[in-house]
């Protein structure tokens, strides 16, 4: 798990190739303080993809679900 954490700026995902996730430019600050969880998917180079509640990054999200972000990897 891994702590963020309002404030934090998060890379939003794009599908590519196969359905594949891969990271955008776009970002966006989070609202909350939120626990993201680590999946361990190749292509992000210098981020790393984590899932975070949709309503951390859109406070009118009430689905519950996760979305896939990407954060700078720590050094």
């Amino acid at each position: 798990m891994i702590e963020l954490k309002k404030g934090d700026r998060v890379f939003l995902s794009k599908r590519g190739h196969n359905g594949f996730f891969y990271p955008t430019d776009e970002n966006m600050k989070l609202i909350s303080d939120v626990t993201g969880f680590p999946v361990y998917w190749v292509g992000g180079r210098e981020k790393s993809a984590i899932l975070i509640p949709a309503s951390s990054i859109n406070l009118h999200d009430k689905s519950g679900l996760r979305v896939p972000v990407w954060i700078i990897r720590p050094a």
